[in-house]
């Protein structure tokens, strides 16, 4: 999941690359997160249910691939934003 999250955040972030990049690398903690979750739902029920976990967490990043990832200027009756200078 990590590269076609990491990929299509980073699309179209201009001059804040740098900043977007290092947040996703910080966003690596809900591999520590979700897993425990994942097991405490198992203990106090059973592992059927704790599989919903995951499973929340992949038709998260299927909203994201498909249309969550577009800027605001790729979805309909978006107002224009203002324009940043790209630098070289």
């Amino acid at each position: 999941m990590f590269p076609t999250i990491f990929a299509l955040s980073l699309k179209h972030l201009g001059p804040h690359t740098k900043l977007g990049s290092s947040l996703l690398v910080m966003s690596i903690i809900g591999g520590a997160v979700f897993p425990a979750m994942m097991g405490y739902i198992s203990d106090v029920s059973n592992i059927r249910y704790a599989f919903l976990v995951p499973f929340c967490c992949h038709v998260y990043v299927l909203y994201f691939a498909t249309r969550g990832f577009r800027p605001a200027l790729d979805l309909p009756n978006a107002t224009e934003l203002r324009s940043v200078p790209v630098e070289n």
